[in-house]
């Protein structure tokens, strides 16, 4: 099988296949894709946007580890070669994985990882924030801003973007000139963004799930995930402990209907919510259950298939990290610690499995149950 570890999906589904990620983006990404060695076996391939040292993928291997994969980049019909069912396993069904491999309708794809289908969903299901809206121009998100207390913070964000990455964060009414042009440079490129009120995180969290062709939707256990300030990833806990019932609850509602609006619009195949819990105005702790939405495997699903291959039923902490100060990861000395990704001498981009106290009693490991199932 080929595993493609196309993690720069995000330009290819905004229709700007023309432009792409900085080479330091590519390598970071590159090396984290090997991560998807957990969804395969022994032997098979792994495309990466840019080349990668397998020297560097450090994990275990055998029983208890993950697969030995062999890198490939390049074309990927190249990369297919010449096998018969031409099997694969993409992170994004974008148009260049489906033209070779088939899945799902690669417009449909585009479609729901839109932040439009996600903003609309929220909408229906009566979660989204009140100022929440979409915006066509520089004017409609300073007539958003304006009468914004000073104290307070508003965002607005591509419809493809990922990582953090193509986003504005301002305080107040008004926008100075710098950020009057970074809007419309957003805007030159896509179109529209995305408005919203920037609420205080407390705890960020996921829940991922698959679509099958005949519409049932399987359900993993929610997860934490630890985010810096730019909204990058840096760690995931797994572990059926991990989120309170009530909030464990209400994740896995969002998340199957999430999946009956995506089989709805075609879609099939694995996708992931983001979700957040924050603190409103009068001090109370809240949930916000469906943020965003990802049409893919993203590194939520990805974390999951290494813990269930390393250290299944144990609570575990997937880490991704980099040598950049701005965003370090500290490890925590009281965990013991797998490497999974190595640095370079081009790139600090590193990951590693963290694992936590394990209760003794038979009854931690009966509850940690792969997935929630539809009855």
């Amino acid at each position: 099988m080929l595993l493609i570890g196309n993690l720069d999906a995000e330009v290819e589904l905004s229709g700007r296949r023309h432009e792409t990620l900085p080479p330091r983006v590519l390598r970071g990404i590159s090396a984290l894709a090997g991560l998807m060695s957990a969804l395969g076996q022994d032997g098979d391939a792994l495309w990466t946007p840019a080349a990668v040292d397998p020297a560097r993928w450090v994990w275990p291997t055998g029983r208890g580890g993950l697969a030995r994969v062999v890198p490939v980049v390049g074309n990927l019909v190249d990369a297919a070669g010449n096998t018969d069912d031409r099997a694969a396993l993409a992170w994004c069904q974008t148009r260049s994985v489906t033209s070779v491999f088939g899945g799902s309708d690669p417009a449909v794809v585009a479609r729901v990882n839109h932040r439009r289908f996600g903003h609309e969903l929220e909408v229906q299901m009566g979660v989204a924030p009140a100022t929440a809206h979409l915006v066509s121009s520089v004017d409609e998100v300073e007539r958003a801003a304006a009468g914004w207390p000073g104290d307070r913070s508003w965002i607005v964000k591509a419809p493809m973007s990922a990582a953090g990455r193509l986003r504005l964060r301002r305080r107040g009414p008004t926008l100075d000139d710098p950020a009057r042009a970074r809007v419309r440079r957003l805007l030159d490129r896509f179109g529209e963004l995305l408005f919203e009120p920037w609420l205080e995180r407390v705890r960020d969290l996921g829940c991922c799930g698959r679509v099958a062709e005949a519409g049932d939707i399987d359900i993993d256990l929610p997860h934490a995930i630890h985010a810096d300030e730019v909204g990058i990833v840096r760690g995931i806990d797994i572990g059926p402990a991990v989120v309170e019932s009530q909030t464990r609850d209400a994740l896995v509602q969002t998340a199957r209907a999430t999946g009956t609006a995506l089989h709805n619009q075609g879609y099939r195949g694995p996708f992931g919510i983001d979700a957040f819990e924050y603190v409103d105005d009068r001090g109370q702790r809240q949930l916000r259950p469906l943020v965003e939405i990802n049409a893919r495997h993203t590194f939520g699903s990805i974390a999951a298939a290494v813990a269930r291959r390393i250290a299944p039923g144990a609570p575990c902490r997937l880490v991704l990290a980099t040598a950049d100060p701005r965003h370090a990861v500290e490890p925590r000395p009281d965990r013991r610690r797998i490497e999974l990704v190595a640095p370079s001498p081009t790139d600090g981009t590193q990951a590693w499995l963290e694992l936590e106290p394990v209760a003794s009693d038979a009854t931690a490991a009966s509850g940690a149950r792969r997935a929630i199932t539809a009855t």
